[in-house]
């Protein structure tokens, strides 16, 4: 079956097929689309909308997903999230704390459902999860996301589902989400425009979008030309505030609001 025997059974009938839209139906352990019969399995309740395999891929972000698999274990722990913190936002600009409220604060008093796009372990998409707000995370890393369903049942996170899913073709329809988070992300996508404009559709009118990206800041490491090149080298974009608003507006979205932490960029923008 689809569902663990000995835990409460995940609703999938918010997703639909990545590839035609169409509605999907819970076959043994799979997805399966009436529409243009893709089938997608379902692993610990986490559906898996990936079809290729990303070691493969021509995109070096992509092609690291193993790495990423094994960071997950100690990615919020203090030898790595606030570590990177510290090091790309510079002393003294924000906490690991801060940066969870600052997000928090962009989307705002918002409920309903919520996207967190490359959500990792959930690490914003967790704390903010309540009753009155479901947030689904997607992300392309099985390790990310396996181990933010054990801290959601560790700490009682009920209201947060995962998928794993790629930006460009989001396993969701049209206008579904009341707001959406890309926190530690956008700078990675191969066309953040495109990964933009598919976050826009699946959000209503006047939702907000929380992103935090990277810029070449006064403080922390991107600030030092040797850094900014080897980021970029590795496929990292590295946006001026500028860049990101003016990609935004041309995505749909208006409204938007940045502040610059050394080399960490924040921008709330709302569809329009």
């Amino acid at each position: 079956m689809v569902n663990n025997a000995n835990s409460a059974a995940p609703d999938f009938s918010f997703y639909v097929c990545p590839q035609c839209k169409g509605i999907l139906t819970a076959a043994g352990a799979t997805l399966q689309c009436s529409a243009c019969s893709h089938s997608y399995p379902v692993q610990h309740q986490i559906p898996d909308f990936i079809l290729e395999d990303l070691t493969q891929s021509t995109n070096p972000v992509l092609r690291r997903v193993k790495w990423l698999d094994l960071l997950a274990r100690v990615y919020e722990s203090k030898l790595w999230y606030p570590v990177a913190l510290r090091l790309f936002a510079g002393r003294g600009q924000i906490s690991f704390a801060g940066l969870i409220n600052l997000v928090r604060e962009m989307v705002g008093p918002v409920n309903g459902v919520v996207l967190d796009v490359a959500c990792g372990p959930g690490t914003y998409g967790r704390r903010i999860a309540s009753a009155s707000r479901r947030v689904y995370g997607i992300d392309i890393s099985r390790g990310m996301l396996e181990q933010g369903a054990a801290y959601a049942r560790r700490e009682g996170v009920t209201h947060m589902q995962f998928s794993r899913a790629r930006v460009e073709t989001l396993p969701f329809r049209d206008a579904v989400f009341d707001a959406a988070i890309c926190s530690g992300s956008l700078h990675l996508f191969q066309d953040a425009g495109g990964a933009l404009a598919e976050i826009g559709r699946t959000l209503k009118s006047g939702a907000p979008l929380a992103i935090v990206t990277f810029t070449a800041g006064r403080a922390g490491l991107l600030r030092f030309p040797r850094v900014l090149r080897l980021a970029r080298k590795r496929g990292g974009h590295v946006f001026s505030v500028s860049e990101l608003e003016h990609l935004l507006s041309e995505h749909g979205f208006t409204g938007c609001k940045s502040n610059v932490y050394g080399s960490l960029l924040a921008c709330r923008a709302q569809k329009g």
